[in-house]
């Protein structure tokens, strides 16, 4: 279990999720949320 912040640059976190997300062939950033919600 990593107790660093995946969202923080640098972090040993950060780290895996890039390398998760390249691996899967998606986009190295994290969509912000404000993406996915429904603007009225």
């Amino acid at each position: 279990m990593l107790t660093s912040d995946p969202m923080e640059d640098g972090s040993q976190a950060c780290a895996i999720v890039a390398d998760i997300r390249k691996r899967k062939g998606l986009k190295l950033q994290v969509t912000p949320l404000s993406d996915f919600e429904d603007k009225l």
